[in-house]
């Protein structure tokens, strides 16, 4: 036995023997106390003799990968293991965030005579006084070969000596940068970087420029320098390109196109007809294109009969944040977003643009309607026999979201998926026959009824209102007055919510949804949520489980079959 683990023995046997001695005499408090005190004293032993430095390297190295980046560099100076452990494994380096902060500078004339006219928007011209890029050297040597995502933040003005270090170190670890983020806040002439790129990355994958700050979208990538005709196609590797509140106007010069990128971002950027007609033509192998903008100008380009030339390639389209019906025409038209594969689009705000996103659509194969992670949206996803798939996002409102899949066509359905608060909506899909004749499995999703009400963001609500927190809601699910008949039936599917927490669900609740199905005897799959009795019923919860078990062919709760 090791010195650690015998600590660690000794350690528990003292604890034990202490509390049998005392167990009358001591109160919960004293308890609790005495055990946080010892193992307060056994875990201040930060040596050779801790077991934690025992640990072998690839079980420190898992440890330190799932840290942040200041906390790895603490633990790499721990001690001498792990140190050791921390250098020996590049990989817990590659991922570095480097950032130059600021606080407010008042104005005086001597400061305004420094400072480039209009090229910082804040109030008051912000100066570097915390940062971290003196770090980049140690961090990018740590990271050996590694392919290195690298990440730059800059809230404060521009200091050329500051680019000009950072840019050195680029240039010596260009052959193992995979991902670069450039984000500049208050002062956009940090994007001159990209004028001094290396030439050579050829690991590198993904390029983002940001300016979260921007109220206009009329700056360029060329207004910062990089005017290189083979400014993207020089990067063999590229496959992703993100703007947000930075554009590339391609019509400005002979660019070269760029065959090896597939997704392309656009946020806060000024979509113009011919800005997308030149985007398909520098970039042929166009897979993806997300477009996140607010507001177009339609007016100087917008023509019912004007259509960019798709390439056959491009077979995914993200459209979000639409303020006007016609900017969401205006755009589905002249992209001609009915041919293209994948059509995603967040949020949708009226039922025409809900209609027109599903519109076009052959005999449906699944369908799912879906919480978002932050509890405040639903989205709802269809795909269609032929492999097209549709999702239109609204502000939490399935049930809109549901009457308008009355439309589809749902007779080859095979899956459903849907969460516990869209279950009476389920009588609107076929109003007078409810059927579903080919479908297979159908999955109900539950979530807490505290989630579901309060919100993702209020996970401390007020404990009176919600006394059983993790239960779901009682009354979200109930009898349809309207059997749905799914003679093909197989699977009937019970989970949890992914992005929530465990969720408990009355037995009666599953019975309720097994006897509103006209379907033979299913197969029920429970899993991720703890099954409880209904308080009102005087049978117990094992008796409510088994009248369960026999309304299916197979219970499996778990791991266990019942």
């Amino acid at each position: 036995m090791s010195s650690g683990s015998a600590q660690v023995t000794a350690l528990a046997v003292h604890i034990e023997c202490l509390l049998g001695q005392h167990a009358e005499s001591l109160s919960p408090a004293d308890v609790y106390l005495a055990v946080r005190q010892g193992c307060g004293r056994f875990l201040a032993q930060r040596n050779a003799r801790c077991p934690a430095a025992r640990l072998p390297h690839d079980i420190l190295a898992i440890i330190f990968v799932s840290l942040e980046q200041d906390e790895r560099l603490t633990a790499s100076a721990v001690c001498q293991q792990w140190r050791a452990a921390a250098l020996n494994d590049a990989r817990i380096w590659s991922d570095i965030g480097i950032f130059v902060d600021c606080d407010p500078l008042q104005y005086n004339d001597d400061l305004m005579m420094e400072l480039e006219a209009h090229c910082c928007p804040w109030d008051y011209p912000r100066v570097a006084n915390t940062s971290n890029y003196r770090l980049l050297p140690l961090l990018l040597e740590r990271s050996k070969e590694v392919p290195v995502t690298l990440d730059l933040f800059f809230s404060a003005h521009s200091q050329t000596g500051i680019q000009d270090r950072i840019l050195a170190h680029l240039t010596a670890h260009a052959a193992h940068i995979k991902s670069l983020y450039i984000s500049t806040e208050g002062c956009h002439r940090w994007h001159r970087i990209l004028a001094f790129l290396p030439q050579k990355m050829p690991l590198l994958t993904r390029l983002s420029l940001n300016r979260p700050d921007s109220y206009d979208s009329g700056m360029a990538v060329s207004d910062f320098g990089m005017r290189a005709r083979d400014r993207w196609s020089r990067y063999p590797s590229l496959e992703v390109l993100e703007f947000h509140g930075v554009c590339d106007l391609l019509t400005q010069d002979s660019t070269k196109p760029s065959p090896s990128i597939t997704s392309i971002t656009l946020r806060n950027v000024d979509i113009t007809y011919s800005l997308l007609c030149e985007l398909f033509k520098f970039f042929p192998s166009l897979r993806t294109l997300q477009i996140e903008v607010q507001s177009i100008n339609i007016d100087t380009w917008w023509d019912s009969d004007a259509f960019v030339a798709i390439p056959h390639r491009l077979d995914c389209l993200r459209i979000t944040e639409w303020t006007s019906s016609v900017q969401y025409s205006a755009l589905m038209s002249a992209l001609q977003a009915d041919q293209i594969r994948k059509l995603s689009v967040r949020p949708a705000y009226t039922d025409d643009h809900i209609a027109r996103v599903f519109s076009h659509l052959a005999s449906i194969g699944t369908l799912s309607l879906q919480v978002d992670s932050d509890g405040r949206y639903e989205t709802l996803i269809a795909v269609d026999v032929d492999g097209r798939e549709r999702q239109a996002t609204s502000r939490r409102d399935g049930e809109k979201l549901l009457r308008l899949a009355e439309a589809l066509d749902l007779q080859r359905l095979t899956e459903l998926k849907l969460s516990c608060h869209a279950w009476k909506q389920l009588e609107t899909l076929r109003p007078t026959s409810c059927v579903l004749p080919a479908l297979q499995t159908l999955s109900v999703i539950f979530i807490a009824k505290k989630t579901y009400e309060a919100g993702f963001f209020d996970p401390f609500p007020d404990p009176a209102k919600y006394e059983d927190a993790d239960l779901c809601d009682t009354h979200a699910v109930k009898l349809l007055s309207c059997p749905l008949e799914c003679p093909a039936l197989r699977l009937l599917s019970f989970t949890t919510w992914q992005y929530g927490p465990p969720c408990k669900v009355i037995v009666s609740i599953l019975t309720t949804v097994v006897r509103s199905l006209a379907a033979p005897k299913l197969d029920v799959r429970v899993q991720g949520i703890l099954l409880v009795g209904d308080r009102d019923e005087t049978a117990t919860t094992d008796q409510q489980m088994q009248q369960l078990k026999e309304l299916t062919r197979s219970l499996t709760y778990g791991r266990r079959s019942i």
